[in-house]
């Protein structure tokens, strides 16, 4: 799992490189944070290191859960695809020019 607490945290590339590698996410949901993991994995709204642990302990030892936290991040990390935003820049460019 792949633990991130950060307080000033940007876009969070390293949060995106853990979903497309296949590594359950969990984050500690503020400034840019939620909208990077959106979906794609868990968000923590406080420190509480005794309860962040227990979610820890929880995806690693339940197969299903890590499964379908694995299966959520990678979809997300594909929404930062270069394809996607290729396209999504040429859909805007075009409204732009035909505006």
């Amino acid at each position: 799992a792949y633990l991130s607490m950060s307080e000033h945290e940007g876009f969070g590339v390293p949060l995106i490189e853990a979903m497309m590698f296949g590594v359950p996410v969990l984050a500690y949901g503020v400034t840019g944070v939620p909208y990077t993991v959106g979906y794609g994995g868990i968000l923590l709204d406080k420190k509480d290191f005794y309860e962040i642990a227990e979610v820890i302990k929880e995806v690693v030892s339940d197969s299903e859960l890590r499964s379908t936290l694995v299966e959520a991040g990678r979809q997300r990390a594909e929404d930062f695809s270069k394809e996607k935003w290729d396209k999504e820049a040429k859909e805007v460019i075009g409204e732009i020019i035909d505006g």
